[in-house]
């Protein structure tokens, strides 16, 4: 998938866009792609295959979710994703970034999202209104919760 398909893909699944979000999900690929030389962020090293599985993949995430304002939290978020593509996407949304990983989010250290280097079994009991997490503990994986208290115990 190039550029204009997942233009396509994201209409297609009636998620909002415009060209400087766009812009960004293309210029996140780019970065990963180059930090993924030094840290082997992600198995995808081909552009098009990045804009399909990690891009898009990461967007489809928030279909029918209204974000604006919200707390959300990606656990296990490795190389961002997909809590960079849905702050990209939904701008007023309060990302954080969770892995135990730094070599992972330190990258995102400027970008505007609050990083968290720590093993969620760490964290502090919080209250989120969206969750997202790649199989951390015992949350399965694409589990959405909407303002859930969660606490991981291993």
């Amino acid at each position: 998938m190039d550029r204009n398909g997942l233009i396509e893909n994201l209409q297609n699944h009636n998620i909002s866009f415009n060209d400087e979000k766009i812009d960004k999900l293309v210029l996140l690929m780019k970065n990963t792609l180059i930090a993924n030389q030094k840290f082997n962020l992600t198995a995808i090293k081909d552009e098009e295959q990045f804009l399909e599985k990690m891009i898009l993949d990461s967007a489809l995430a928030i279909i029918g979710l209204d974000l604006d304002g919200k707390e959300a939290i990606d656990v296990g978020t490795g190389a961002g994703f997909p809590g960079m593509v849905i702050k990209i996407l939904n701008p007023k949304v309060n990302m954080t970034l969770l892995d135990s990983t730094n070599k992972k989010i330190e990258q995102f250290n400027k970008s505007g999202i609050y990083t968290v280097n720590q093993l969620i079994n760490y964290l502090p009991k919080k209250y989120l209104d969206f969750r997202r997490t790649k199989n951390v503990c015992d949350i399965q994986e694409n589990e959405l919760i909407i303002n859930a208290e969660f606490e991981c115990q291993n």
